[in-house]
């Protein structure tokens, strides 16, 4: 009996590890991720204070780096595909997430808004809506950064 507990904790202690080490391997490539996303930002805009990063996964892979320069808002997205450009975004030539977050409101009639991300598809920014639809469903509505034009939804 006294081996089978012995064999029990020992197992048990090794799951633990596992969960630990795969959950630091998960967040290790994030923080790596997120570091070569801000110095790529500050080699382009080398005077950017930055204030935040976003993740975006959409047909590409974007971590987004927000900032300021000079006490204004400023948006570089990174492209974690190296063959891809870098793309600035200036938050007053388009609309807000908030404006965004209306758009689907009018157009959809969510339960819940569950978040907003800025992100790029085929080098233009988007807004992604993630948002309950009627059925307690996980639904997606991207339109553009610039004016809201819708581009797609989908639901899961």
């Amino acid at each position: 009996m006294k081996k089978w507990i012995f064999l029990g904790i020992i197992l048990f202690g090794v799951f633990i590890w596992f969960g630990v080490h795969t959950y630091q391997n998960a967040f290790e490539y994030r923080y790596k991720q997120s570091s070569k996303a801000i110095e790529q930002a500050k080699e382009e805009v080398p005077n950017i204070e930055i204030l935040d990063v976003t993740y975006f996964n959409g047909n590409e892979s974007y971590t987004i780096v927000h900032g300021k320069i000079d006490g204004e808002e400023h948006i570089v997205c990174v492209p974690n595909n190296k063959k891809l450009d870098i793309i600035e975004v200036n938050p007053e030539k388009g609309i807000t997430a908030q404006e965004a977050i209306g758009i689907v409101k009018d157009e959809r009639n969510p339960l819940e808004i569950k978040a907003v991300n800025l992100g790029i598809e085929q080098n233009i920014p988007i807004w992604e809506i993630i948002y309950l639809d009627e059925q307690n469903r996980y639904s997606y509505y991207y339109v553009t950064f610039k004016d809201g034009q819708f581009i797609k939804r989908y639901t899961l």
